[in-house]
């Protein structure tokens, strides 16, 4: 066996003793990026990225492996619209600082981009709650208001 194969083998046994019971740990992608230091567009440009990954892990279970039909669940709850019943939701369930945070995020450039579609705006003020929940590292309570819109 040469020396790669050995080196090959060895991390395999090693994702293979995580998966069998040590816990791996709970951020997958770690970033040095201050929220409180970002424009409301680059926030809402990570929260999309989150918010579409949370539902797709949590639509596997309910595709059955056909990657249309999670497509379709998905795509119900990462478009504007579903987005923007989302954050209806939510609001009464956010902090002050946290609406103070979605209304800037309304009323952000990016969110401007649209012109008046309402849709929209909210939608890019939720990816903005999202992104900014996801750096500061509040990913429980992160993961329990989207739990709320699953």
């Amino acid at each position: 066996m040469s020396e790669n194969s050995r080196e090959l083998s060895t991390e395999s046994k090693n994702i293979s003793d995580e998966r069998a019971g040590r816990k791996l740990p709970d951020v997958l992608f770690q970033t040095f990026a201050d929220p409180e230091r970002l424009s409301l567009d680059s926030l809402s440009f990570v929260g999309d990225a989150v918010y579409t990954l949370f539902f797709r892990l949590n639509t596997l279970s309910k595709a059955h492996r056909r990657a249309r039909f999670q497509h379709d669940i998905v795509t119900e709850h990462v478009s504007a619209r579903g987005q923007r019943k989302a954050l209806e939701v939510l609001i009464p369930l956010l902090t002050d600082e946290e609406r103070s945070l979605v209304r800037r995020g309304y009323n952000s450039r990016g969110a401007k981009k649209h012109g008046d579609d309402e849709d929209y705006r909210m939608a890019t003020a939720l990816e903005a709650l999202v992104g900014y929940l996801y750096l500061k590292g509040e990913l429980g309570h992160l993961r329990e208001l989207l739990e709320r819109v699953v």
